[in-house]
């Protein structure tokens, strides 16, 4: 995919934003989702390597080591780190700093946690066994845009991200606005992956 220069992609993606019928009272949140998806890091291939993978069965216990050690890091260079360790990172101002940034990742982690439990989990608190999926694995990178995108879309338009088929078009073709608006995000951004069937999973992913 031609690679295209930065203001170029501003402007793609602010005329794809600004495309969505959009409610007056949500177009202050427009910024927001633009800086979002312009702020996302499209650097590396985005595909997690095979010896990476893990099963469903790893989520909970990494989201829950994030959590405990995001925390108490954060305690630590708040309230136990020296005066004579701070002056020598030569940062006087990065104990807030920091453990704000952890605090936040934690909070992130904790909220991940209630949806994974809600997802992994049956009423009793046991695992859902689920088939092993073959295959090429996904690109995290094109889910995660996927799922930012389609949360904006909906904080914008008030309508649940969704993709649209045309029976009576040539191989059934896919249209409407969400579809619309994360093909030229993901152009605009060289994101390599569908967004036809990424944007589906992220469009899957909210109503769990």
């Amino acid at each position: 995919m031609k690679t295209i220069d930065l203001a170029a992609k501003k402007q793609k993606i602010r005329a794809a934003f600004e495309s969505l019928t959009i409610p007056p009272e949500n177009l202050p949140l427009l910024r927001s989702a633009f800086a979002a998806v312009m702020s996302f890091d499209v650097r590396g291939t985005g595909t997690t390597p095979k010896k990476f993978v893990q099963g469903d069965d790893k989520c909970l216990d990494d989201l829950s080591f994030v959590e405990r050690w995001a925390t108490d890091l954060a305690d630590f260079i708040q309230n136990e780190m020296h005066q004579s360790a701070i002056v020598a990172m030569h940062d006087w101002n990065m104990r807030d700093e920091i453990s704000q940034k952890l605090r936040i990742t934690a909070d992130c982690a904790s909220d991940a946690i209630k949806r994974e439990e809600t997802r992994l989990l049956d009423s009793d608190g046991k695992p859902i066994t689920r088939p092993s999926k073959g295959g090429r694995p996904e690109s995290a990178r094109a889910l995660a845009l996927s799922t930012i995108t389609a949360d904006h879309y909906y904080q914008l338009t008030g309508e649940e991200p969704g993709m649209r088929n045309n029976a009576y078009a040539p191989l059934c073709k896919v249209y409407g606005p969400f579809y619309d608006l994360l093909k030229a995000v993901f152009e605009a951004l060289d994101v390599k992956g569908n967004p036809e069937h990424y944007g589906r999973l992220a469009a899957i992913a909210r109503k769990k």
